[in-house]
């Protein structure tokens, strides 16, 4: 028996190697939007969290969190070397995301229009966590799904479960960023 890697190995371990390299930044997304969930937490402690102003905030700031983690992980992987050319598959799913969020908020009755909301970034989450096989950011995508499912249940305020929802997101980031 030959102890050296065969050709499948090898290409398996370099395949691999950018996925690892890359899961190595998603502290960045996290953290943006853990600040970007407590933000809106004071915004919805001050105006109706059903309002033009509220809604104002996601509208306009989450679409912008999505394209500045766009920029960092193209940046990112283009100087790690890694970059492995799918950025429009993060697109699609950062735009259709936008859509779902959308439909909520126009749609979904209340209690139900902010866990469906953040249903849907948790569906975001598991689904780049499961393309990218990144279990921390699969969990996050199913624990907010389930953090979700028990506001709208629970009838919790948009401002409480918004900070719940930050504070669980600033802690995966400093999870994402201790384990580089």
């Amino acid at each position: 028996m030959s102890t050296t890697p065969s050709l499948v190995d090898d290409l398996e371990r370099l395949s691999n190697r950018p996925r690892s390299i890359v899961q190595r930044e998603y502290w960045f997304p996290l953290t943006l939007f853990g600040l970007l969930a407590l933000g809106a937490a004071g915004v919805f402690a001050r105006w109706d969290p059903y309002t033009t102003a509220s809604w104002a905030w996601w509208a306009i700031l989450g679409p912008l969190g999505g394209l500045a983690t766009g920029v960092w992980f193209a940046r990112r992987s283009e100087t790690l070397g890694v970059h492995d050319g799918r950025p429009g598959f993060y697109v699609a799913l950062y735009v259709a995301s936008a859509i779902g969020c959308s439909l909520c908020g126009s749609l979904v009755p209340e209690p139900w229009t902010y866990p469906c909301v953040f249903g849907v970034v948790g569906l975001l989450n598991l689904g780049i966590g499961l393309v990218d096989r990144y279990p921390l950011v699969t969990g996050v995508g199913a624990a907010t799904l389930v953090v979700s499912g028990v506001a709208g249940a629970a009838e919790l305020d948009p401002a409480a479960f918004s900070v719940v929802l930050g504070v669980a997101l600033l802690i995966a980031a400093v999870i994402a960023r201790l384990i580089r």
